[in-house]
């Protein structure tokens, strides 16, 4: 199988690369806007070729799909922080809009027909009224310019994929987190801040925003073993919740983080890094996936973190 990875060179598209790499009958090829591989991945070059591009160019990705004649086309490029967002909403609407016209765009003009598993964000999803785990038939209200130019990017792959008959699997990932995430990302953050303090064996402070929120966190070794897993041709198309359907305090995240090291600090909320309507409880129902596919999480929670702080540690 003949697989197209968009962002190959991103913190989840390399963990793809990976896992697809490894695998008998897979030949993957890469998209990204850097033309090598970062170090963490660098034992790929002898097995994955990677083609310099950007999603928005519809010609270009023409020629790639037509060259490569992808069974499938994963596409996962874009602006990938919710935070970020909101101070370069540009940026974010130009990436995961323009990325995903570009590419599903450059599939119609390749005459090809292959499978698209579309990565959106259950960012999507509206706050929950009441405390209570998203399936995919919540209502939609996206509350980020992240989450928006990612929802309108669900309908333009939809449009796309309806008019010229190709099947569509939209993935609606919670959040998802492990080694190879960036500092951007709260528990990237808490995880540097804490591998640093270790490092100097001393006590420190560590700077936080709110951590009353609870969120759904998903190894990105499960998240990328349930794309997998959506890929055969035996998948219905559609809509996709994937998650743990269970949620942590960052509280919680960041005592344990601390637990795991070992160091002493302590913590301080500063303002800035507060953000307003952010939901109290925000969970994912993957009932439908599970029952779909078989897919389920299988990777503790502190097996993640304890592998996020090594990473850190190696940095």
């Amino acid at each position: 199988m003949n697989v197209l990875i968009t962002g190959a060179t991103g913190f989840v598209g390399g963990w793809l690369t990976q896992c697809l790499a490894a695998k008998p009958g897979y030949r993957v090829l890469g998209i990204s806007r850097s033309n090598q591989w970062p170090n963490r991945l660098e034992h790929l070059v002898q097995d994955v070729p990677l083609e310099l591009g950007d999603c928005t160019n519809a010609t270009l990705m023409a020629s790639i799909i037509s060259n490569f004649k992808p069974s499938i086309v994963v596409h996962l490029a874009g602006f990938t922080s919710p935070g970020l967002s909101f101070r370069n909403p540009s940026e974010a609407w130009h990436d995961n809009l323009e990325g995903t016209r570009g590419i599903m765009v450059g599939i119609e003009q390749s005459g090809l027909r292959p499978k698209v598993l579309h990565v959106s964000t259950g960012l999507v999803y509206a706050t929950p009224k009441n405390i209570q785990s998203l399936d995919e038939n919540a209502p939609l209200e996206p509350a980020s310019p992240y989450a928006a130019s990612k929802l309108a990017g669900e309908y333009l792959a939809q449009e796309v994929a309806n008019r010229i008959n190709i099947p569509l699997i939209i993935a609606r990932p919670f959040n998802h987190i492990g080694p190879g995430q960036g500092s951007q990302f709260a528990i990237g953050s808490f995880a540097k801040q804490v591998a640093t303090i270790a490092r100097s064996g001393k006590s420190g402070v560590i700077e936080t925003g709110n951590l009353q929120p609870r969120r759904d966190l998903t190894d990105v070794r499960d998240i990328v073993n349930s794309y997998c897993a959506l890929m055969p041709d035996t998948i219905k198309p559609g809509i996709y919740n994937i998650g743990t359907g269970t949620s942590y305090s960052m509280a919680n995240i960041l005592d344990r983080l601390i637990a795991l090291s070992g160091v002493e600090v302590e913590i301080r909320t500063r303002d800035e890094h507060l953000r307003p309507g952010d939901p109290l409880d925000f969970r994912a129902n993957c009932e439908k996936i599970r029952q779909e596919t078989g897919w389920m999480p299988s990777i503790p929670l502190d097996t993640t973190l304890r592998d996020i702080l090594a990473s850190f540690d190696e940095a």
